[in-house]
């Protein structure tokens, strides 16, 4: 073309106004558009991020497992969020999406599929090869996969099957369980490359999170209760903060979702009474409405 039209006669002719409005490109595919509120940054987190880079780095399987409430999904999910986009591909090079309970081939690639762009329902072998054909266009160097332990053998056949074709990292999260199950399935534990156990939180962690979480939780509520005003936990402590410290470890045992469920129900009851900030008998309190034991 460029030997019959040069640029000023296609001017003249289209003028300079351009053919095609093209819509923005969204930054992240629908399933890496999740909120992350009040998000604190802990050794999990930094090990899951360092994880997802080598397994794009490798272009192996990965494991990553843990008790329920850990902060699994929280730390894979800030993974994929922090990945960059290549310029002109719509979908992350590192995408997230969970196992559908009733799972079965059809859902699991209707699901990656959503991830990569296309809405496409056909038969699984028509499926596959579109995946594939996706995460190529769309350079995809990494999926993750949380509620592992839902996966079936026929399910476990289709990710090798994309595996070998594309050559793109999968990350399975879920509970211990998912180790064993990979353990019976011997042709894809031989390509799982890196397994990493998430533990709950020790003492000085907690203490660490605990801090920065209420800092952030105070500035979400538009500082209507500042840092310390209901939930004393102060740099200069004394023996009764330490008392609640130690109350509340042993209450959640470093579990990141039983501390964050314990803290906003503290508050709330020392609202509800009137109460300068947290005391003891505010968290036994909170602790029996959780547990179901409150009478």
């Amino acid at each position: 073309m460029s030997d019959i039209f040069d640029r000023k006669t296609m001017n003249e002719i289209w003028g300079n106004e351009p053919i095609l409005a093209l819509p923005p490109t969204p930054q992240f595919s629908p399933a890496n558009a999740f909120h992350l509120p009040c998000f604190i940054e802990t050794v999990h987190t930094r090990k899951t991020a360092d994880l997802c880079s080598a397994l794009q780095q490798t272009r192996t399987m990965g494991l990553l497992v843990g008790l329920p409430g850990v902060g699994k999904t929280w730390a894979v999910q800030h993974a994929a969020l922090q990945q960059h986009q290549p310029e002109l591909i719509i979908a992350s090079p590192v995408l997230y999406t969970s196992v559908d309970v009733e799972n079965n081939p059809h859902a699991l690639l209707a699901n990656i599929l959503t991830c990569l762009g296309p809405d496409y329902r056909a038969p699984v072998p028509d499926m596959i090869s579109m995946t594939c054909c996706w995460i190529h266009r769309r350079q995809v160097g990494l999926i993750l996969l949380d509620e592992a332990e839902r996966l079936d053998k026929k399910s476990l056949q289709v990710i090798q099957d994309i595996y070998d074709r594309t050559r793109c990292a999968f990350l399975f999260i879920g509970e211990f369980g998912l180790i064993h199950m990979f353990r019976r399935n011997s042709e894809l534990h031989n390509r799982i490359g890196i397994t990493l156990e998430i533990s709950p939180l020790t003492f000085d962690e907690l203490d660490k999170f605990l801090c920065e979480w209420l800092d952030l939780h105070s500035k979400d509520k538009n500082d209507t209760h500042p840092r310390g005003e209901l939930f004393l936990v102060p740099d200069d402590r004394t023996e009764e903060d330490w008392i609640l410290l130690k109350e509340i470890y042993r209450i959640t045992q470093g579990n990141l979702r039983r501390l964050c469920f314990l803290v906003q129900e503290a508050e709330r009851i020392a609202q509800v009474n009137r109460q300068p900030y947290v005391q003891l008998a505010v968290l036994q309190a909170a602790t029996r409405l959780l547990t179901g034991t409150a009478r």
